[in-house]
């Protein structure tokens, strides 16, 4: 998908940003449950990336672990807390702060982050759209 824009969004969408920086030009649907399951996609060069996800009960995430990884929230949990259990991976960061998001996306060029469509802070990377 060359060629993301922000302004081709509508506010219900859901977007997945990166880094300004960061190596990847956007991700395809399969990617991003990749990214979002902690297994390896080209391209990525960060072995560990960070994941940052609206607030856990918010519809926004339920919507995109739903719609995105196609698993429900309880299953997407499950496979984090076996993540984190074994050692292959940190749970994903859960905040509705956009403040902070953008300061994290600032500091660290391996955070990958979902954010709703209105709230998308200026440079970043618009990685792919999660549409209403």
């Amino acid at each position: 998908v060359a060629g993301l824009a922000f302004s081709s969004a509508s506010q219900a969408d859901l977007f997945v940003i990166g880094h300004a920086e960061l190596r990847i030009a956007s991700l395809t649907a399969k990617e991003v449950r990749s990214v979002f399951l902690n297994k390896k996609i080209k391209g990525l060069k960060y072995s560990k990336v960070q994941l940052v996800l609206p607030p856990a009960e918010s519809e926004s995430t339920e919507r995109f672990i739903r719609q995105a990884l196609k698993m429900t929230p309880s299953k997407f949990q499950g496979h984090w807390s076996s993540q984190v259990f074994t050692g292959k991976g940190a749970m994903p960061i859960y905040t509705d702060a956009q403040d902070e998001i953008v300061e994290m996306l600032q500091e660290k060029k391996n955070i990958i982050a979902v954010i709703d469509a209105e709230e998308a802070p200026k440079n970043t990377k618009l990685l792919y759209i999660l549409e209403e």
